[in-house]
C-alpha cells in the first residue's frame, strides 16, 4: 500500500507540474485566442 501511494503522490505532483505549464500555455492562447474554457 506505501508504494502504491508513493507513486500516486509523485503521479500527482508531475500531473500538477503539467496542469501549471498547461494553464501558462493556455493564458498566452487567451490572449491569441478566445478559449471555450471558463474555469
Amino acid at each position: 500500500m506505501k508504494e502504491v501511494v508513493k507513486n500516486n503522490l509523485g503521479i500527482t505532483f508531475i500531473s500538477s507540474l503539467v496542469i501549471e505549464n498547461s494553464l501558462k500555455n493556455e493564458e498566452i492562447s487567451i490572449l491569441e485566442t478566445p478559449s471555450t474554457f471558463h474555469i
